[in-house]
C-alpha cells in the first residue's frame, strides 16, 4: 500500500501509436504507467525518453514529477523492429531500475523497486506467431516458473499475449489477476476495435493473492 487509495496502475501496448491527448489520459489519476511497444529504436542510446517527454510537453506534463524506465530495444524480430516496455511512475514513489535483473521475454522485461510501494515487473511476451512459438513458450514458462517464484510480492503486469489459461500460466496459484474482478464479458483487452465482449483477455496485472483490488 502507497496510501488509503493504495497503487492505482495501468498496463496498455500503445503499438506506436501514442498521442500526446492519450499519454495525458493515461497519466491522470495513474501511478504507474505501463506501455508496451513505445520508445526510441536508437541501438547506440538504448533509453532515450526524447520523444514521450515531447508528448507530455504537449500535454502541459511536469516532468519532474515522473520518472521514466525503458527495457532494452527488441530489434530484428519476425515483424521488424518492436519497441521496449516503457515505465512511468510518479516520483514520489521513488521506484529504481534493478540494474541486477538478468531475466527478460523476447519483447522485454523491466523490474522496478522502491522502498515506498510494491515492487513492479513489467514485461512484453513474443505473440504464438509460428515463428515465434517457441519464444512464446519460453515467456510464459519465465513467467510463471521463474519469475513469480522468484518475486512473490511483486506487481508483474503487461502484454502476455496469452490468456491465463494458455501454456503455464495455467499453473499460477500465488497470484491472481486484476481482470478477474470484472465480469467475464468486460475482460477483454486485444483488439480494441472490436467490442469488449468478444475481444481476449491477452493483457494482465498479476498481484499476490492477498492484495485487494478496487
Amino acid at each position: 500500500k502507497t496510501s488509503q487509495k493504495g497503487l492505482r496502475i495501468v498496463s496498455y501496448n500503445v503499438g506506436n501509436h501514442l498521442t500526446y491527448k492519450s499519454l495525458d489520459k493515461l497519466l491522470k489519476g495513474n501511478d504507474v504507467v505501463v506501455l508496451c511497444e513505445y520508445g526510441q529504436y536508437d541501438a547506440q542510446n538504448e533509453a532515450d525518453f526524447t520523444a514521450i517527454k515531447t508528448l507530455m510537453k504537449q500535454s502541459y506534463i511536469n516532468i519532474n514529477n515522473y520518472d521514466l524506465f525503458m527495457s532494452k530495444i527488441v530489434l530484428g524480430t519476425a515483424d521488424g523492429a518492436i519497441g521496449p516496455v516503457t515505465v512511468i511512475t510518479r516520483k514520489s514513489l521513488n521506484y529504481q531500475m534493478d540494474d541486477n535483473f538478468t531475466y527478460s521475454t523476447t519483447f522485454g522485461t523491466l523490474h522496478l523497486k522502491s522502498k515506498h510501494a510494491p515492487e513492479i515487473i513489467a514485461l512484453h511476451t513474443a505473440p504464438p506467431l509460428a515463428m515465434l512459438k517457441n519464444e512464446w513458450q519460453n515467456d510464459l514458462q519465465l513467467i510463471s516458473e521463474k519469475l513469480i517464484k522468484k518475486y512473490p510480492d511483486a506487481i508483474i503486469l503487461g502484454d502476455f499475449n496469452a490468456t491465463m489459461r494458455h501454456s503455464s500460466l495455467s499453473t499460477i496459484k500465488t497470484h491472481k489477476d486484476v481482470l478477474n474482478v470484472l465480469p467475464f464479458w468486460k475482460r477483454g483487452t486485444w483488439h480494441t476495435k472490436m467490442p469488449c465482449f468478444i475481444r481476449s483477455s491477452i493483457d494482465h496485472i498479476l498481484i499476490p493473492s492477498d492484495s485487494k483490488v478496487k
